[in-house]
């Protein structure tokens, strides 16, 4: 199963959703969910980079989220807090990005993106317990991705160079 899901998950998207309601019923049905949860680490970020494609439609979002809530259900609490860190590292980035950005389209964008980010964080981190990394960086996008966009004064027409 690990062999196949991933190249199914890149490669097919008319399979995505049989393969999440496939695994989120394994890992809910299952009496024994440690034999699931070792392949944890192979699955989320996979998973997390579906996610976090902003091509994915609004529904197939909504069953990989619930995909990766079943798996974080499952997966030990280190190394939940693990990916979640790597997520909020991911943001973080994405902050500063879009902080020194001038253009309201891709601060547009970026924003989006970050926005998905403290979706998947906000779930990981309801898995975890661990709310302090959640608390820091709700803090930080909205001071980021509230901002007003304000051109340079070079893009501005007529102004000087």
């Amino acid at each position: 199963m690990p062999c196949l899901c991933p190249g199914i998950l890149t490669n097919d998207p008319g399979l995505r959703p049989i393969v999440y309601a496939a695994l989120t019923n394994l890992i809910t049905t299952a009496t024994n969910p440690a034999p699931v949860a070792a392949f944890a680490g192979n699955f989320l970020p996979l998973l997390f980079n579906q996610f976090c494609d902003q091509s994915t439609n609004e529904n197939e979002r909504g069953r990989c989220l619930a995909t990766i809530e079943a798996f974080a259900s499952i997966t030990n609490k280190p190394d939940l807090v693990v990916f979640q860190q790597t997520v909020f590292g991911r943001l973080k980035d994405g902050i500063a990005q879009s902080a020194t950005t001038t253009d309201a389209q891709t601060h547009k964008k970026l924003v989006a993106a970050q926005q998905i980010l403290m979706e998947l964080g906000s779930t990981l981190a309801a898995q975890s317990g661990d709310v302090s990394t959640l608390y820091h960086g709700y803090k930080e996008f909205m001071m980021v991705s509230t901002r007003p966009v304000v051109p340079r004064c070079s893009a501005v027409r007529g102004a000087p160079t």
